[in-house]
């Protein structure tokens, strides 16, 4: 049986196509997954298509796996998923259209899930080897089955959803936009940044003392644009301190993030920076552990903290002490077992539990028929009967450059993929 799994951000996307067990009872394990044979796995830039299914078109027309039979697909997606659909609103002509997938490209079930909720059911396939554990707790169970699970994860911005043990024994995620709760100062510095959002977020406006100032989100600082948010406000404050030659280098950099992590030992702004971020990390983890009550454990994922695992160990550090202090709630703090995730690979982990779950459904309901080589065989003989538009769709694997035509509204460029259709056509001897 094969899977394909796909991590589709704003600016990659990234496919695997595995090869499954066809045992019910092994797909819906999920701690079998990892016995899984990958096939292959491609990372594409964004920027290089038109759209999602031409991405997809150049996976599957690779010849090694071209014609293979895809049975279950799962792509976690960077966004709300609405009706098994998502509109990239950030990125012209992307949407992905899981039911139009299926049709499209013949696969007997594709679905998409939101992005965190798939590094949510990732969680399932780690090992204690993938963990740094912050803090031990007291936790309820030895797995986490009998108790929620809490997720928050800072990359590209701030991720957070919670898991829930359900009577079957299987566990479900749930997403949530607990990255955009409001931003709440704690200290007189940070009540400055406050301000300084602020300003940024509404430049110009004048505001008396009864109107309702700007949002700022805690996603404004604990992200990596947050980052940059917190290190400007520094800059503006402390000229006096200023590197002229990282200042510069940072001006011009298209990664800020990641200069200020891999230059912090060199700049005092840029470690000053990292550590109000993870102050406020450490505190809105400890809010997430208040909501949630996970006592079967804390995940902190993304990449940030593994790449600067050193600044949130101890309990001395900003983060831990953030999260600890918790007023009249603190004696509960210690109880919560916290751990960081160092792999960067939980959406595409997420994405392959869930189409090899939805692929152990589909072996009773509806039964699912998994080609051997002959089958397979057999199915490319009885390919002779495809029909004009199934050999249509057919082109668009075969000939990717004229699915890339199609893409143009013109009736002069659709008739490209018709002309591919009749290739594919005259190659199976039907005309």
């Amino acid at each position: 049986m094969r899977l394909l799994a796909g991590d589709i951000g704003g600016t990659n996307a990234r496919l695997v196509l595995y090869e499954a067990p066809d045992s019910q009872a092994e797909l819906a394990n999920y701690k079998s997954i990892t016995s899984h044979r990958v096939i292959s796995q491609k990372y594409y830039k964004n920027n290089d298509f038109q759209s999602f299914t031409e991405v997809l078109c150049t996976f599957l027309s690779i010849p090694s796996h071209a014609e293979l039979k895809i049975h279950s697909c799962c792509f976690a997606v960077a966004g709300p998923v609405a009706d098994n659909r998502i509109n990239f609103t950030n990125r012209e002509g992307w949407i992905i259209n899981g039911n139009s997938i299926k049709e499209e490209f013949d696969i007997d079930s594709v679905l998409l899930i939101n992005d965190f909720v798939a590094n949510g059911y990732g969680l399932l396939s780690l090992t204690k080897q993938e963990l740094t554990t912050l803090q031990k707790g007291k936790p309820s169970a030895p797995d986490m089955f009998s108790a929620p699970v809490a997720l928050v994860g800072a990359g590209t911005g701030l991720g957070e959803c919670f898991l829930t043990p359900e009577k079957d024994g299987t566990v479900t995620a749930h997403a949530t936009e607990g990255g955009h709760v409001e931003f709440a100062p704690r200290t007189d510095l940070e009540q400055q940044l406050l301000s300084f959002l602020e300003t940024r977020l509404d430049p110009g406006c004048k505001y008396s003392e009864t109107d309702v100032l700007p949002r700022v989100s805690v996603e404004r600082l604990v992200s990596g644009t947050g980052l940059e948010n917190i290190y400007e406000f520094l800059r503006e404050k402390f000229p006096d301190q200023v590197n002229s030659e990282l200042d510069h280098e940072y001006q011009h950099s298209t990664e800020k993030g990641r200069l200020i992590g891999s230059q912090k030992y060199n700049y005092s702004l840029f470690m000053n920076a990292l550590e109000i971020m993870f102050s406020v990390y450490g505190g809105e983890v400890g809010n997430v552990a208040l909501k949630y009550l996970p006592f079967a454990g804390i995940y902190v994922a993304g990449g940030i903290a593994p790449k600067n695992i050193e600044m949130i160990t101890g309990r001395d550090s900003a983060f831990m002490k953030r999260f600890a202090d918790k007023g009249r709630m603190s004696s509960l703090m210690p109880d919560f077992p916290l751990h960081v995730v160092m792999n960067e690979d939980l959406g595409i982990r997420g994405a392959h539990t869930v189409a090899s779950q939805r692929a152990a459904q589909l072996l009773t309901d509806p039964p699912l028929v998994v080609e051997t080589n002959e089958k397979q065989q057999q199915s490319n003989e009885r390919s002779s009967n495809l029909s004009l538009s199934q050999a249509v769709r057919a082109a668009v694997t075969s000939y990717p450059l004229a699915y890339a035509l199609v893409m143009s509204t013109t009736a002069a460029l659709t008739a490209a993929a018709c002309v591919a259709g009749l290739q594919i056509l005259r190659k199976t001897k039907r005309i």
